[in-house]
């Protein structure tokens, strides 16, 4: 893959091949050049790769292989981007494994800010995003239709590690008003919006992921010592 960072983003399986997506970045003096790469690897290993310069997604962005569809949320960025320019263009897409894209859609409004996105294990994609009016979720399905828009008032305003499990989002949240730099870990109903704090331990969340019914949380102490926990999900509807 062309690119001075090519960063691998999501890894799937299906049908007996192996699919992998993520970024490719250049830049000479002026711009930045941006594009997503998918591959696909048969039994033997053998690649199978497009490269789509038609922009791409920035770092932190959530990607997953839905059978042989790549769901993506995140902040997109043009093919080619002035390093001076600075782009807020949060969106929701569904790409082929030939590279085309099925659909993309804007889910959250143009002013908001720190959009945070986690993918479930059927395709639907949740975003978080923060704005004067507070904290807004948004759920878009597999088939880029609508599920929820709700805004509630929140004390949490960034959010810097989200993952979905069967009825809740789980997500590393700052407090907005800066009285505490410390994250707090805090379970989010996907129906409702509602914020929930669970009690795991004294140490700060430091990131959050989900796989096949299972969450995993990654935590720090006082000292920087990290921590792993990680248990079943239980599905409540």
């Amino acid at each position: 893959v062309e690119g001075d960072n090519v960063l691998v983003d999501a890894i799937g399986v299906a049908d007996g091949s192996v699919m992998v997506s993520g970024v490719a970045q250049g830049h000479d003096a002026v711009d930045e050049t941006w594009s997503l790469f998918l591959s696909r690897l048969d039994a033997s290993f053998k690649p199978e790769t497009r490269l789509i310069k038609k922009g791409g997604f920035r770092s932190g962005a959530s990607m997953k292989w839905v059978g042989k569809h790549l769901l993506v949320g995140g902040y997109f960025l043009p093919q080619k981007l002035n390093k001076t320019e600075s782009v807020n263009d949060y969106a929701n897409a569904k790409l082929t494994l030939a590279g085309n894209y099925v659909w993309s859609v804007r889910p959250q409004a143009p002013d908001a800010e720190r959009s945070a996105s986690a993918i479930d294990a059927a395709g639907n994609v949740f975003s978080l995003s923060a704005s004067k009016a507070g904290t807004t979720l948004a759920g878009v399905d597999m088939n880029g239709k609508p599920l929820q828009k709700m805004t509630s008032k929140s004390r949490f305003c960034d959010t810097t590690s989200m993952a979905a499990l069967d009825v809740n989002l789980l997500a590393v949240r700052k407090p907005c008003d800066g009285s505490s730099k410390r994250a707090s870990l805090v379970l989010i109903d996907k129906k409702t919006g509602k914020e929930a704090e669970p009690g795991l331990g004294k140490e700060e969340p430091v990131l959050v992921f989900s796989h096949t019914g299972r969450w995993g949380l990654i935590s720090k102490d006082d000292k920087g010592m990290l921590a792993v926990q990680s248990g079943k999900t239980q599905r409540t509807e």
